[in-house]
Order: structure tokens, then C-alpha cells, then sequence
């Protein structure tokens, strides 16, 4: 990976984060706001409503939303701290977006790299005639 890779993929994750962390905690308001529903509807009916079957289906989305719960809380967690970083280094950022055009015109420099002979010694050596 080129040096400007690197440094376009460490901006793009400070940038993606403080996004990647508020999505998280929406996806944890979403999964508390169904395991409430979930108990509230368990709750409000003193009949055991379902039958063995809905009641494994049940148990099973509430797994699954527990499941997903934990991963948002997770990803929220770990962006936390780049997500505050983010929004206190706004001017590193910048200095780093103006690294990064700096290193990409140094990279194109060296890819299109020509030489012009300035003297006729390499044809010497080799014996070559001038055409």
C-alpha cells in the first residue's frame, strides 16, 4: 500500500468515526426500545399467549436483538474515544489532508520519472554508433 493510502485510510477512519459512533448508540436506543416492547407485551398478558413454538420465536429475536445490541455497544465504545479525538483535532486533520496532497504529488513525481542522457558516455562504453 502507498505511503498516501495509508495516510487517506487513517483520515477516512478519524472522519467515519464520530458518524460510526452515533449510529451505534441509535442502534442501542433501537434494541433497548424492543427488548421493552418485547417484555411489556410478555407482561400485559397474563395468559400465557403463545404456544411453545412462538414462545422459542420469541425468545429467539430477543437473543437476536440482544446480539446486535452488544455489537453496537461494542463499536460505540471503541469510536468513542476516536469520535472526541476527531472533534478536538480539527486543524490536525487539515494539516493531514494538506500531507496527504504533498506525499500524492511526491508519489506522482517518482512514477513518471524520465532520464535524458546529457552526454553520448553510456553510448561509448556499449560501443554504440550515433544513428
Amino acid at each position: 500500500m502507498k505511503t498516501s493510502e495509508q495516510i487517506e485510510a487513517f483520515m477516512g477512519l478519524i472522519r467515519r468515526a464520530p458518524i460510526e459512533h452515533e449510529t451505534a448508540r441509535e442502534k442501542i436506543s433501537d434494541a433497548d426500545k424492543k427488548t421493552q416492547d418485547i417484555l411489556h407485551w410478555l407482561e400485559n398478558n397474563e395468559v400465557p399467549p403463545v404456544d411453545g413454538e412462538g414462545a422459542m420465536l420469541i425468545l429467539g429475536v430477543i437473543g437476536m436483538v440482544r446480539r446486535g445490541r452488544r455489537v453496537a455497544k461494542d463499536t460505540a465504545a471503541v469510536m468513542q474515544p476516536v469520535a472526541e479525538w476527531a472533534k478536538t483535532h480539527k486543524s490536525t486533520m487539515d494539516s493531514l489532508g494538506q500531507l496527504l496532497g504533498d506525499v500524492r504529488k511526491a508519489e506522482k513525481g517518482t512514477g513518471d520519472r524520465h532520464y535524458t542522457d546529457r552526454t553520448d558516455i553510456m553510448k561509448e562504453i556499449l560501443g554504440e554508433e550515433d544513428e
